[in-house]
């Protein structure tokens, strides 16, 4: 909380309400930071960035913010946004082969087992 002070990403009245009465952070603090953490992954990105994200499996986001919030670690000019971001945007071809080609066949294979097991009998 004291880096996110120091680096203007709270505000001194935020820092102050982060704590509770027992100096533990509060739930609501812990989902600010999520959500802090969460945008910073498509700052500076394309527009659809957290679209595409949104549309990734959930383990394959979980992965991802896992590994953006591990980053926060590292020293800014080390920081691996750029290739977070590269990995979210090559993802997305393989989810459109998936949902353009792969469902409809699957599909369709498994209309024509169907079929032909109703033949069959």
């Amino acid at each position: 909380m004291k880096w996110l002070n120091a680096n203007g990403i709270i505000s001194p009245t935020q820092y102050k309400s982060v704590f509770d009465s027992k100096g533990n952070i509060t739930a609501e603090a812990k989902n600010d930071i999520k959500g802090i953490m969460y945008q910073s992954i498509f700052e500076g990105g394309s527009t659809q960035l957290e679209e595409m994200f949104n549309t990734m499996p959930t383990k394959a986001q979980k992965a991802i913010l896992a590994t953006a919030y591990r980053d926060y670690d590292n020293p800014k000019s080390e920081r691996m946004v750029e290739e977070i971001q590269n990995s979210i945007v090559a993802c997305m071809p393989f989810r459109m082969i998936h949902s353009l080609w792969l469902q409809p066949i699957t599909r369709m294979l498994v209309w024509l087992l169907r079929h032909e097991e109703a033949d069959a009998s």
